[in-house]
């Protein structure tokens, strides 16, 4: 069957009443196409699938008498779409033709236009889906196919150009400008008409016309009535139209006896998810009533408006911000936000580019330019009056605006239009205030003019336009999806989208330009991490030397400036700054100039402590002693002869006392952390030492008093259970408790 036909027309038929309608529309689309007609019906009774329904075989009749081939289906599934997706995928359909009745009732904001059956076959269509509204109609010789002027080629004019081929008809495609519209516009939107029909611009049986009409409704209802058929393309516009204005087809069919077709086409998979996430996005919202978004405009309209307490406001805010910046105070700058009513004037931007008001964004922009105005001027008074000050960390912290910040504001005016929207958290409207911080950097721009600062001015204006264009953007989309329109006039529809389009290219040149600053700032900190890197690999070299601070500042043709302050218990030589420079600038390839400031410093290492022991000294004391000394008499008589006689003298001989001094004592420890491979202990510190002993792990020691550090790596002298002393790098020594 597929291969003697490549064209294939799914025909689900359940109701009676149209089943003529749609058997000859199928049985017209299967033979401008060279194709057959499937008529489908699906039940969920499995007894009664042998039995062919009357409806089934009244749509086979009509198609056969037409002179089409065709084949009837009896499906079983759980419900109708469930039995018309499986069937389009087995038979690989080209086109599904099913029935549509409009609604009677108005229907809310976010609910379905076409039933139940039919939204969930819309959601993601396998092919193209041609839904008939009922109208008599055997040969349509007339076929008006209305155009958007953004839009490629539509679906429906394909197929109505195929049908005009069958019927020997006519096809009128039309696009609808608004009673306004000036000659050079009428011009350039019948340009862009004939460049959007690209092939089927020369086509015989085509004929294009821009009709002039308040809305694209009355447009299309006028010129219907001179047509045999309408065939409306869902397809042609963007998502953010198709939410706009989606009840146009039940608008159409509703005040038009000419039978209308509405064409919905397959998309891709990007555009796919994009209104599945927005269904599911508005869904989650909760709705608003007609009421609800009237007080709601009102409320944005009222605060939009510049009064005198607006004006008011705004100064009080930018000089509390200015000085908060000037004395780098956040909890004042964080005051200024609270204060500041500017954000209610950027909300109001949003919702006037929603409802298509252009009295409304003239106000909100008239509001927001003179109060960015007024707040640049206090910040340049107070500049002004402290000439004499440097940029704080929070005047710098607002100069350099990155893709966070736009996240941020993004968040901020989705955050902000969703309170005004919504009487219960319309509390947390300071708390938003505080995250979109609009009044500080415009203060801050003034600061930065009045002190001839352009890199601090053009910074922070740069933060605020970004914060600008992304509140207004982000409430625009929280408005559409709380249900607000602009009406069916075409001036406010082109408002629309010239707003929305200029919101959309602002904000692209906001990425692309943060984007590009973020780059930057990501790259010179990186940058940065290099050379503290380098400065430390290199001072790592010299003999316990640690570095306390590195400043780095941009030269001229790539170079850097880098002042350095390293703290060591001796002097650096002219020699070894030299070998310093040389190293980083090798390392980080750019020619480095260094400013070396070394700070001396005293070492005191609680890893060996020194300990009173007590020693002994000699000092003289006086002791008894035998000393002879002789003596001699003459006389003339007889006399004994000479002999000697002791006497006792005393003399001085040295006693030893003991008097304190400082010795250190050894501390107990032991060998650790070699993997259990031991460790050498050699006669001199460093690796070219002679190796005294080799000592394996938990080998008892006692740490002696001398410490060195060689190439880097400190060693310590010990002392093992055999009397042996040497030297062992201190990192496998553990001191015992």
């Amino acid at each position: 069957m597929q291969s003697l036909h490549d064209f294939r027309v799914l025909l689900p038929v359940a109701n009676p009443e149209h089943v003529e309608q749609l058997a000859s529309l199928a049985a017209a689309l299967a033979k401008a196409n060279d194709g057959l007609v499937l008529a489908l019906h699906v039940q969920s009774d499995p007894s009664a699938v042998e039995q062919v329904p009357p409806v089934l075989k009244r749509a086979e009749q009509i198609v056969a008498e037409a002179g089409i081939p065709v084949r009837t289906i009896v499906k079983v599934g759980r419900d109708a779409v469930s039995g018309i997706l499986e069937t389009a995928r087995e038979i690989e359909a080209d086109v599904i033709v099913m029935g549509w009745q409009p609604s009677l009732r108005p229907l809310r904001t976010r609910e379905r236009l076409l039933g139940s059956t039919l939204d969930r076959l819309l959601a993601d269509p396998l092919c193209d889906i041609l839904i008939l509204h009922a109208g008599t109609f055997h040969a349509a010789r007339h076929i008006l196919v209305p155009l958007s002027r953004s839009a490629q080629i539509a679906g429906a004019l394909r197929h109505a150009l195929r049908l005009a081929e069958w019927w020997d008809g006519q096809v009128t495609a039309i696009t609808v400008v608004g009673e306004r519209a000036t000659e050079l516009e009428r011009a350039a939107v019948g340009k862009t008409l004939h460049e959007a029909l690209g092939k089927y611009a020369e086509h015989p049986r085509l004929t294009t016309r821009i009709v002039t009409a308040p809305s694209p409704v009355e447009g299309i209802v006028q010129q219907a009535a001179k047509h045999d058929l309408v065939m409306l393309d869902t397809s042609q516009e963007g998502i953010l139209v198709r939410v706009l204005f989606g009840d146009v087809p039940e608008k159409v069919a509703a005040a038009t006896d000419t039978p209308v077709v509405v064409v919905k086409r397959r998309v891709g998979p990007v555009t796919h998810w994009l209104r599945r996430g927005l269904d599911r996005a508005s869904a989650v919202l909760p709705r608003l009533t007609d009421n609800d978004r009237v007080e709601v405009y009102k409320a944005i309209r009222r605060a939009a408006r510049p009064d005198a307490d607006y004006f008011v406001m705004i100064g009080l805010a930018a000089g509390i911000a200015a000085l908060g910046l000037l004395l780098n105070s956040p909890a004042v700058i964080i005051g200024a936000m609270l204060v500041a009513p500017l954000m209610a004037a950027i909300v109001g931007l949003g919702m006037g580019v929603v409802m298509g008001d252009l009295p409304l964004l003239r106000l909100a922009a008239s509001a927001t330019l003179r109060g960015m105005v007024l707040a640049v001027g206090v910040g340049i008074v107070a500049g002004f009056l402290a000439l004499d000050s440097t940029p704080t960390a929070e005047i710098l912290g607002r100069t350099r605006p990155t893709l966070l910040d736009l996240g941020v504001a993004l968040v901020s005016g989705a955050a902000g239009a969703y309170a005004l929207c919504r009487e219960d958290v319309s509390a947390s409207l300071p708390g938003v205030a505080i995250a979109a911080a609009l009044v500080p950097p415009l203060a801050t721009v003034g600061i930065g003019l009045a002190w001839g600062n352009i890199s601090v001015s053009g910074g922070a204006l740069l933060l605020f336009l970004t914060n600008l264009i992304a509140i207004s953007a982000a409430s625009t989309v929280i408005f559409l999806m709380f249900g607000f329109r602009p009406g069916e006039e075409t001036e406010r529809i082109n408002i629309l989208r010239r707003g929305g389009t200029a919101a959309i290219a602002l904000l692209l040149i906001v990425v692309v330009t943060l984007g590009v600053l973020t780059f930057r700032l990501v790259s010179q900190v990186r940058f940065n991490q290099d050379v503290r890197a380098a400065v430390a690999a290199e001072v790592a070299q010299l003999s316990q030397v640690e570095v306390d601070d590195i400043k780095i500042q941009p030269m001229a043709y790539g170079g850097i400036h880098l002042d350095v302050a390293i703290r060591s218990p001796r002097s650096v030589s002219y020699e070894q700054t030299v070998g310093i420079q040389q190293g980083i600038a090798k390392r980080i390839n750019r020619t480095v100039s260094l400013l070396l400031t070394v700070i001396p410093t005293t070492q005191l290492d609680p890893f060996i402590p020194p300990t009173p022991t007590p020693t002994s000294t000699r000092t003289p004391t006086p002791t008894p002693g035998p000393s002879p000394t002789p003596t001699a008499t003459s006389t003339n008589t007889p006399t004994p002869t000479p002999t000697s006689t002791p006497t006792l003298t005393p003399t001085a001989t040295r006693t030893p006392t003991p008097t304190p001094t400082f010795t250190p004592t050894p501390i107990s420890a032991r060998i650790t952390n070699t993997g259990r491979v031991g460790v050498l202990m050699r006669d001199a510190p460093g690796r070219q030492g002679k190796i005294v002993a080799a000592l394996s792990d938990g080998t008892p020691v006692q740490i002696l008093y001398r410490r060195e550090s060689v190439n880097g790596e400190a060693w310590v002298e010990v002392r093992d259970l055999l009397g042996r002393t040497g030297w062992i790098m201190a990192r496998f020594v553990e001191i015992l408790p």
